[in-house]
């Protein structure tokens, strides 16, 4: 009787996305390295831009805890509940549950949430890692507009002058 060898793993992300992306001042403005893995977003503090060595060890494979050092901080992807991008402002609200995944860390009643706020120089930036931490999010997080949609805009005015025509015509068949 002969045993057939295992067959190899399958990798079925989707190309790209296991791939680590790096951004650094002066794009980014509110930190000096931003870092995004498949399951981990990096920050390292203002500071002067990092070294193009540490650059290329960070994309090569290095150690994410040790390159940041830590003053580094990490966000798990599954801790974060919510995503702001405002491209006025070219900055990207991140809010998360800094206890999640933490051993020791079980909460009796509300959950704590944290914030990252990250700036950066133009609107481009913001939007490419914008939707490089979308992807990486998964299913589980739907994009919403913000603000008022265009028809829920309109409908207060459109009623009032409604009101406004069916009160004209009111009077007008009545004198």
């Amino acid at each position: 009787m002969a045993l057939a060898a295992p067959a190899a793993p399958v990798d079925t992300s989707p190309p790209g996305t296991t791939r680590r992306r790096v951004w650094h001042a002066p794009a980014v403005r509110s930190h000096s390295l931003l870092a995004l893995t498949l399951t981990k977003l990096y920050l390292a503090p203002a500071g002067p831009p990092p070294k193009p060595e540490t650059v290329a060890a960070i994309l090569n494979g290095a150690n994410l805890d040790d390159a940041f050092g830590p003053f580094g901080l990490s966000i798990d992807l599954p801790a974060v509940s919510r995503v702001t991008l405002d491209l006025t402002a070219n900055s990207l609200a991140i809010e998360y549950d800094p206890t999640r995944g933490r051993p020791g860390s079980g909460v009796v009643g509300r959950k704590p949430r944290a914030e990252a706020v990250i700036a950066f120089a133009d609107h481009a930036t913001a939007d490419e890692v914008y939707t490089k931490l979308w992807r990486r999010l998964g299913e589980r997080f739907v994009l919403k507009r913000h603000g008022v949609a265009a028809d829920g805009a309109a409908r207060r005015p459109l009623a009032i002058m409604a009101g406004v025509l069916a009160a004209t015509a009111a009077a007008a068949l009545t004198s």
